[in-house]
C-alpha cells in the first residue's frame, strides 16, 4: 500500500515543482514590481501552503482509489482535469506574466477542484474534508489574482489601451526578427523605440532566460565601449528584463540613401571606377559619386573606432546603418527611469528607423553615420573577426546597389577604415582577400610604427598619441568630428591636450566681475567691492548665442566683462538669469564684434564612470587657459555649496581650483558634459572636483527659454524616512518587501500638503518603484535618491505618488513647488537690498544665511547661537511668506535706554499680533492705534516704547548713524505730516529687483552695465572660496 500512497501523493507535488522551477525567474524578477493589495501573504509562505495542500490532495486521491479503484472515470477525469490545470497556473502567470490569462486558468481550477471535493465526499467522507482546505486556498488564490489583474492592468495579454506608466504596453510593431521585436513609442515626450529580446527556447526554460537575459546584457556593453570609443549610436533611455527603450533616430538607411544616388541610368553610368571620367550628365553623376564618397569614409572612420575599441558589430549591413543630416543631432537621454519594471539604463543603444522622423537629406551636405542593431555584437580582437565585419559590409554594399555607387563606397570606405588607426596587420589583408585571413594578434591603440610602409601614414585625422600632419604649437586642424583628445598614454591616462582645436579653447572666455555685497548686519550698507576672475563658455540657445557661467562668479554683481583667449579686449556683459539652486548664470554681450571667430561649444549626454574627462579654464596660478584631465568617479545626488540644493552632481579626479568656476568639462568627443563648480579643500581629500552635469544645465537653459526667467527646481513637498526594519513595515500593513518610504513631515506651504498626511507610505513616484532605502533604479549596477525624478520637473508640473494609508494602496497627483519654498531661513536673499525696519532704534531684519555669516563669520555654523541654527535647520514654514524676524540690534537712543544689549533675538509678536515676516511687522507697526507698541521676543524678552515718540525720534537716529532710509519694504510708519518729500526717512527704498530675472528688470541699476570701468588686480571672492 506504501507505493500507491507514494504515487498519489508524489503527482501533485512533482507537478507543482516543475511548475515552480519554471517560474522562478519571473518570482525573483517580475513579481516584486506588481503592485499588490495590503492583504497579499508573504512570498514566503506560498511554497510550504502548496506543499502542504498537496500532500493532502495526494492523500484524499488515494483514499478515494483504496475504495473505488479506477472507476467511475468521471471521477478521475474531473481530478485529472484540475490537476493539470493547477500545473500551469505558475507557468502562465510568473512565467508568462499575462495575469489575465492566469485568471481565467485558476477560475476554471477552481471549478475543477470544488467539483473534485464534491465526489470525493461522496465515496469518503474523509476525503473530502481533505480537499477543504484546497478550494479554500484556491478560492483565496483566486482572489488575489483578479486584485493583481485590477491593480496591474498592463500585465496582460490581450491589451487594451497604453496606460501611464507603460508607454509600450500597446505600442505599434515596428519590425518583427528572429532575435528581438521593435515597437515604436514616446518616452518622456520624445520618439523611442522598445525592442523586446525573444525569449530563448532551447533548453530549459530558466536557462533560457538566463541567456536571454545575457545576451542583452553584452549587447549593452559593446554598445557602451561604442559611445566611449566616438562611435555614433542612439541613446538608451532605460533597460528593463528582456527589453530596452532606445532613441528613434532620424534618417534613412544607408541601403535607402545609396538608392536614392541613382539620378537615372546616363547619370550613373557616367561615373566611372575611378571617378574620373564624367559625361554629358555629369553634374548630376558628380554630385552622386561625392555624396558615396562621403558617406563611405564616414562608415569608415565609424567601423575603424568601432574596432579600436574591440567590438564587432556581428550584423554590419546598410540595413543597420543610418544616414542622418548633418544638422540632426542626437537628443541626449531623459535621466530618470518612467516604468516601474525599468532596471538599469545604460548610456548608448541601438534603435529602429522611424521613417516619418527621418530629416531630408543633402547629397551636398557631410553625412552622418549611425550603427544601430547590435543585438549579435560582440568584443573581440581577433583580426579575423573585424575582417568578417567589413567582408560583410563590402559584400552587403556590393550586392544590393548599383556597380559604380558600390565602388565608389567601398572604395572610400576602405580607405578610411586604413586611415582609422586599427594597426593593420594581417587583418588589413584579410579584408583585402576577402576575409580569408588568419590571424590572432590583437589591435593596438598604438600609433604606427617606423617600420610600418608609407601607405600607413595618416591622411585624415591623426592615431591615437600621433601628431597630425598639419599640427602647430600644439594644437591641431584635422577636420570636424574627430575626438577632442586622439587616445591614451602608457598609464590610462588622457593623452597631453596638444590636439584641442583651437575653436574649442576659443569659446572658453576669462570673466572678470566686481561685486558688492549687502551688508547684512547693516543693510542700510554695501560692503567694499572686490573683484574676481573665474571662466565661462559660448553656448546656443533659441535666442541666440549666450554664455554660461556660475551663479556664485556674478553674485551682486555691478560690472561684468569677459575676455576671449589671445586677446587682451574685456567686453561689457549683461546678465539675463542666475539660478543660485544650481549655480549657473546665463550672460550676453551687445558687443558683436565679441561673437566674432567664435563658435558655439555642443552639448553632451550624462558620462559614465571612467569616462575621460578634460576641464578647461583660466584657474588661479596664470593668466591664460588652463587645461586639466581626469576620469568621472561618482554620479550622485549632492549638495551644491552655492545653493545647498540637493542635486544631481558628478564627482572627477580632476583639480577644480578657484578660478575654473564655469568652464565646461569635455568629453572625448569634444562635447560639453558639465560645468566645474566647486571642489573639496586640500586638507580633507586630493584631486576631487565636482562638475554640474548637463542634464541640470539643460533644465535650467529650458526653465528660462520657457517661462521667460529662472523659476527653480522642484521639491516633492515632504521629508521622508527609509522603512528598512521589518517589524516597522509591518507595524504599517507593508507586506511586499524593499518597497517604499515613510513620510515624516509634510511641508505646509506646498501643494503636497492638500494630499499627503505624516504616517503615509510612499512605494512609487510616476509610476517608479522606491525601494524602502529611498532610490529608483537610475543606471546599469546604480541607483539613486528617488528625489531626483522630482528635479527633472519644472515648477507647476505634476507629480504622481502611490501611497498605503491605513493599509489601503491609492494615487495622488499634485502639483510641485520650488525647491525654496518651504525653507524657513533662505540661504540667499532674493532682494539685491536684504528688507529692515529701523523703527526708534530697533533695527528688524530677517533671518538668513548669509546674516549669520555675516554677524558671526566663515564658522558661523558653530558660532552662532542654537536657537537661530534650529530656526535654520529643522523649523519649517507654516505658511507661504513667513519668516523669522530678528531684533538685529538697537542703535542707542534716550528712547530705546534699557535695551541697548538686545541684539539677535527673533520678534514673535506685535501688541500680542503674532508677525509672519518684515513687511507683515511693518503694516502692523502702521496700523496700530496704541500709545505704545510692545514687541515680544526670544527668552520672554518684552520691549515696549511709545509709539509717537518712537516715531518723531526715528529721523534723528537715522541721521546719527547715517542712514538713508528707515525701511525697505515700503513707506515709513508716520504720522499725518509726513509726506511724500518731507522726511527723508519716508523716501522709500525699495529694491525688488531679483537676481535671475530677465536683463530689463535688472537694468535700472546703472552701475551694472557702465562701460570702460577700469580693471582691478583680480582675486578670488567670497562665494568662490565658499564653492571651494
Amino acid at each position: 500500500m506504501a507505493l500507491p500512497l507514494a504515487a498519489a501523493v508524489g503527482l501533485p507535488l512533482v507537478l507543482g515543482f516543475a511548475g515552480s522551477l519554471i517560474s522562478t525567474p519571473g518570482i525573483r524578477t517580475w513579481y516584486p514590481t506588481l503592485r499588490k493589495p495590503s492583504w497579499n501573504p508573504p512570498s514566503s509562505v506560498f511554497g510550504p501552503a502548496w506543499s502542504v495542500l498537496y500532500t493532502a490532495m495526494g492523500v484524499a486521491s488515494w483514499r478515494v482509489w483504496r475504495v473505488v479503484g479506477l472507476s467511475p472515470s468521471s471521477l478521475w477525469i474531473t481530478y485529472g482535469v484540475q490537476l493539470a490545470l493547477n500545473a500551469v497556473w505558475n507557468p502562465l502567470m510568473f512565467a508568462g506574466q499575462k495575469i489575465d490569462v492566469a485568471f481565467a486558468d485558476i477560475v476554471a481550477l477552481l471549478v475543477g477542484a470544488t467539483a473534485s471535493t464534491v465526489q470525493f465526499w461522496r465515496v469518503d467522507s474523509l476525503a473530502g474534508l481533505l480537499m477543504v482546505p484546497y478550494v479554500a486556498w484556491v478560492g483565496f488564490a483566486t482572489a488575489l489574482t483578479a486584485t493583481l489583474w485590477r491593480l496591474n492592468p498592463t500585465e496582460v495579454a490581450w491589451k487594451r489601451k497604453p496606460t501611464l506608466g507603460d508607454p509600450w504596453s500597446a505600442a505599434p510593431l515596428l519590425a518583427r526578427g528572429a532575435e528581438a521585436t521593435v515597437h515604436a513609442i514616446t518616452y518622456m515626450g520624445r520618439p523611442a523605440v522598445y525592442k523586446a529580446r525573444t525569449p530563448k527556447a532551447y533548453r530549459h526554460p530558466v536557462l533560457d532566460a538566463t541567456l536571454t537575459t545575457r545576451r542583452a546584457a553584452a549587447e549593452v556593453r559593446c554598445l557602451v565601449r561604442a559611445r566611449r570609443a566616438g562611435v555614433a549610436v542612439p541613446a538608451v533611455y532605460h533597460v528593463r528584463p528582456g527589453g530596452v527603450v532606445m532613441e528613434r533616430v532620424g534618417g534613412v538607411s544607408l541601403r535607402t540613401y545609396l538608392r536614392s544616388l541613382v539620378g537615372g541610368g546616363e547619370a550613373q553610368r557616367a561615373v566611372t571606377a575611378n571617378d574620373a571620367a564624367v559625361s554629358a550628365a555629369g553634374a548630376a553623376a558628380a554630385v552622386a559619386a561625392a555624396a558615396a564618397a562621403a558617406v563611405g569614409a564616414a562608415l569608415g572612420e565609424a567601423v575603424a573606432r568601432l574596432h579600436r575599441a574591440q567590438v564587432v558589430h556581428g550584423d554590419l549591413t546598410p540595413a543597420n546603418v543610418m544616414v542622418v543630416a548633418a544638422a540632426a543631432a542626437t537628443p541626449p537621454p531623459p535621466p530618470h527611469p518612467a516604468h516601474p519594471n525599468e532596471t538599469a539604463p545604460a548610456a548608448t543603444g541601438d534603435p529602429t528607423p522611424h521613417p516619418a522622423s527621418a530629416p531630408a537629406l543633402s547629397h551636398g551636405a557631410p553625412p552622418r553615420v549611425v550603427l544601430i542593431d547590435f543585438g549579435l555584437a560582440t568584443t573581440s580582437s581577433l583580426d579575423e573577426d573585424k575582417a568578417v565585419d567589413l567582408y560583410v559590409l563590402e559584400r552587403a554594399v556590393s550586392s544590393g546597389h548599383p556597380p559604380v555607387t558600390a565602388a565608389v563606397v567601398n572604395r572610400s570606405l576602405l580607405a578610411a577604415y586604413k586611415r582609422g588607426g586599427v594597426r593593420r596587420g594581417r587583418c588589413w589583408h584579410a579584408l583585402q582577400s576577402g576575409g580569408r585571413g588568419s590571424s590572432t594578434r590583437d589591435v593596438s591603440l598604438r600609433p604606427p610604427s617606423s617600420a610600418m610602409d608609407a601607405s600607413d601614414v595618416h591622411e585624415g585625422p591623426p592615431s591615437p598619441g600621433s601628431p597630425s600632419d598639419g599640427e602647430e604649437n600644439g594644437v591641431d586642424d584635422h577636420p570636424a568630428g574627430g575626438y577632442l583628445l586622439d587616445g591614451l598614454d602608457a598609464d590610462g591616462e588622457l593623452a597631453a591636450a596638444s590636439v584641442l582645436r583651437p575653436e574649442i579653447l576659443d569659446s572658453v572666455v576669462k570673466v572678470y566681475a566686481t561685486h558688492c555685497e549687502p551688508n547684512f548686519s547693516l543693510p542700510w550698507q554695501r560692503r567694499r567691492q572686490v573683484q574676481s576672475t573665474s571662466s565661462g563658455f559660448i553656448i546656443s540657445t533659441p535666442k541666440g548665442r549666450r554664455i554660461l557661467t556660475n551663479a556664485h562668479s556674478v553674485e551682486y554683481y555691478t560690472v561684468v566683462q569677459v575676455k576671449k583667449r589671445g586677446s587682451d579686449v574685456k567686453f561689457q556683459c549683461t546678465v539675463l538669469a542666475i539660478a543660485h539652486e544650481c549655480d549657473l548664470a546665463l550672460m550676453t554681450v551687445e558687443d558683436e564684434a565679441f561673437w566674432a571667430d567664435t563658435k558655439p561649444l555642443l552639448p553632451g549626454g550624462l558620462p559614465m564612470l571612467q569616462d575621460a574627462i578634460v576641464i578647461i579654464g583660466y584657474p588661479i596660478g596664470g593668466d591664460t587657459v588652463s587645461v586639466t584631465a581626469g576620469v568621472v568617479s561618482r554620479l550622485e545626488m549632492m549638495p551644491y555649496s552655492h545653493g545647498q540644493a540637493e542635486l544631481l552632481g558628478v564627482q572627477v579626479d580632476s583639480a577644480i581650483n578657484p578660478g575654473n568656476s564655469g568652464g565646461p568639462a569635455f568629453n572625448d568627443q569634444r562635447q560639453v558634459v558639465g560645468v566645474a563648480f566647486q571642489g573639496l579643500a586640500p586638507a580633507e581629500a586630493e584631486a576631487i572636483g565636482y562638475i554640474i552635469p548637463w542634464v541640470v544645465v539643460s533644465h535650467f537653459l529650458d526653465d528660462v527659454e520657457r517661462h521667460g526667467r529662472y523659476t527653480g527646481f522642484c521639491y516633492a513637498g515632504f521629508e521622508w524616512s527609509k522603512l528598512e526594519n521589518k517589524d516597522m513595515r509591518l507595524s504599517l500593513s507593508l507586506t511586499t518587501p524593499d518597497l517604499g518610504v515613510l513620510v515624516k513631515h509634510v511641508e505646509k506651504p506646498t501643494p503636497a500638503a492638500e494630499k499627503l498626511s505624516k504616517g503615509d507610505v510612499v512605494t512609487h513616484i510616476d509610476g517608479v518603484p522606491i525601494s524602502s532605502g529611498g532610490t529608483v533604479p537610475y543606471r546599469a549596477g546604480a541607483r539613486i535618491t528617488f528625489t531626483y525624478l522630482c528635479t527633472r520637473k519644472f515648477v507647476g508640473d505634476t507629480v504622481t505618488l502611490t501611497i498605503v494609508r491605513a493599509g489601503k494602496v491609492t494615487d495622488v497627483t499634485y502639483p510641485l513647488g520650488n525647491v525654496t519654498d518651504p525653507l524657513l531661513v533662505p540661504v540667499h536673499e532674493t532682494r539685491r537690498t536684504p528688507e529692515y525696519l529701523v523703527l526708534g532704534g530697533l533695527v528688524f531684519v530677517a533671518l538668513t544665511e548669509k546674516y549669520l555669516s555675516s554677524e558671526y563669520g566663515s564658522q558661523w555654523d558653530a558660532k552662532a547661537p542654537v536657537r537661530l541654527l534650529v530656526r535654520l535647520m529643522h523649523t519649517h514654514k507654516k505658511e507661504a511668506g513667513e519668516q523669522v524676524v530678528l531684533l538685529s540690534q538697537v542703535l542707542n537712543a534716550t528712547l530705546n535706554r534699557g535695551f541697548e544689549h538686545l541684539s539677535n533675538c527673533q520678534l514673535f509678536a506685535v501688541n500680542g499680533t503674532p508677525v509672519r515676516n518684515v513687511a507683515h511687522l511693518a503694516s502692523l507697526v502702521d496700523a496700530a492705534t496704541t500709545d505704545y507698541l510692545s514687541f515680544d521676543l526670544d527668552y520672554d524678552e518684552v520691549v515696549v516704547v511709545h509709539r509717537e515718540k518712537a516715531l518723531a525720534a526715528t529721523q534723528d537716529i537715522l541721521d546719527t548713524h547715517s542712514i538713508a532710509a528707515a525701511r525697505s519694504i515700503g513707506p515709513l510708519p508716520g504720522t499725518k505730516k509726513d509726506t511724500a518729500e518731507g522726511n527723508k526717512a519716508s523716501a522709500p527704498a525699495v529694491d525688488d529687483a531679483v537676481d535671475g530675472t530677465p536683463a530689463a528688470d535688472a537694468a535700472a541699476d546703472g552701475a551694472r552695465t557702465t562701460a570702460g570701468a577700469a580693471e582691478a588686480p583680480a582675486e578670488p571672492p567670497p562665494a568662490e572660496t565658499a564653492a571651494k
